[in-house]
């Protein structure tokens, strides 16, 4: 796994692919979780937790922004298979995109995250450059060409339909979770260069890897293995550190109990057995070292939650969808007809909703932005008080910028009104 960061590109050639024409995304499909048959294969492929973790961020609204300039970048290359792109210091270069003051630190920082949120943009390159107050964006010589572009694209989406496949008989998470594992350790080599060290090829750090050429480092077995379980609809993340002293990278998906467990597809396909997969905490801590959310962008790594420190079990009990806590309270429950400002009772039903109290217990915290979530994920509706609520921005529809719009109240970067 390896992120590099260029200095600087102080002057840019460049044939920039020209925007893609009928497609319109704006800033809520930068991030947004994967959409069981959608349309737009690039949608049932991403995922967002790293977008929303950037809105939380001091500079969250510019960062936010940016990933959104990254994400339309991207989208336009993927669907544009005629231009063949420029080149700048030995680089294929996509386009140029404005940073929005921030710095070329945080520029990076967004970038990588963008990245490790969409494993389908395979043609942009793990290298940070910057020329000006403009981030430039860049991929390999290789997908300069835009028949490599279009027959990549098809080897993928014929991989994404195969491994689906694989796992369409699955009883289980657990079950649909091991086929697509399984698969991907069946069709991948670990790639070596002539001397036995890991391959620097582009191909086998992206999922070109095991689409087109059945070999790969970690980041072509974990990007894959993302890409699937985003296109099955299985929540799951990206993640990057180190292991035995080297970059490495592996992945984390939540299971039925809401809780999330670790899978190292690379290091069970290296060993031949399963001791990497769904595990917890204090298995993983042994030997894995997680990147956290600090100052070096190419160790940057939103922060992890509900991670279990035991290892999975099929005995785990499912997390209930009516589950509450002590801090909660239920419906049939007598509540105060005391109320502050903001604050409603079942008997104060013409006043408006607080603005981000999805759950309407007089709060607004992570509690809100996960039912938001869950909602704008289809896994379970609020109801139109709730709706009302949880539209942050007043425009009428729930997505990822309400999330975002919460999740700034909560840490105190800019108050909801």
């Amino acid at each position: 796994m390896k992120r590099r960061i260029l200095a600087p590109l102080t002057a840019l050639v460049m044939t920039a692919a020209p925007m893609m024409q009928g497609l319109c995304l704006n800033a809520a499909a930068a991030g947004i979780e994967s959409y069981e048959d959608s349309e737009e294969l690039i949608l049932d492929c991403g995922g967002r937790a790293g977008y929303d973790y950037l809105g939380t961020m001091e500079n969250g609204e510019a960062m936010q922004m940016l990933y959104d300039e990254m994400y339309e970048t991207a989208v336009a290359l993927w669907y544009d298979t005629q231009t063949e792109l420029g080149t700048v210091e030995g680089y294929g270069m996509i386009d140029k995109v404005p940073m929005n003051g921030l710095s070329f630190n945080d520029a990076s920082k967004v970038y990588f995250t963008f990245k490790s949120d969409n494993p389908i943009f395979y043609f942009c390159s793990y290298l940070s450059a910057a020329a000006g107050d403009s981030f430039v964006m860049l991929c390999d010589r290789d997908y300069c060409d835009p028949e490599i572009r279009e027959q990549a694209q098809q080897k993928i989406e014929e991989y994404i339909g195969s491994s689906s496949l694989a796992a369409e008989n699955s009883e289980t998470l657990a079950d649909k979770i091991r086929a697509v594992h399984d698969k991907l350790c069946d069709d991948m080599e670990y790639a070596r260069d002539y001397s036995g060290r890991p391959s620097e090829e582009y191909w086998a750090h992206d999922i070109t890897g095991a689409a087109m050429y059945g070999q790969g480092v970690c980041e072509a077995y974990s990007r894959t293995f993302q890409l699937v379980l985003n296109y099955m609809d299985v929540d799951n993340r990206f993640i990057t550190g180190r292991a035995s002293g080297d970059n490495h990278s592996w992945n984390m998906v939540r299971m039925e109990d809401g809780l999330n467990y670790f899978v190292d597809p690379t290091w069970n396909d290296l060993n031949g057995s399963d001791i990497y997969f769904l595990k917890g905490s204090e298995t993983m801590d042994i030997d894995h070292i997680t990147d956290i959310p600090g100052d070096d962008p190419a160790h940057f790594l939103p922060e992890l939650t509900d991670v279990s420190t035991e290892d999975y079990s099929a005995d785990t009990p499912k997390k209930p969808d009516d589950e509450t806590t002590d801090n909660e309270v239920k419906d049939t429950e007598p509540k105060d007809t005391d109320t502050t400002d903001g604050e409603t009772t079942d008997a104060d039903t013409t006043d408006s909703p607080m603005t981000g109290d999805a759950d309407g217990d007089g709060n607004i915290n992570v509690r809100d932005i996960a039912m938001v979530a869950a909602h704008i994920k289809g896994t379970k509706a609020l109801d139109e008080k709730g709706s009302a609520a949880a539209d942050a921005n007043k425009d009428g529809k729930l997505d990822v910028t309400d999330i975002a719009m919460i999740a700034g109240h909560i840490k105190g970067i800019k108050a909801l009104v």
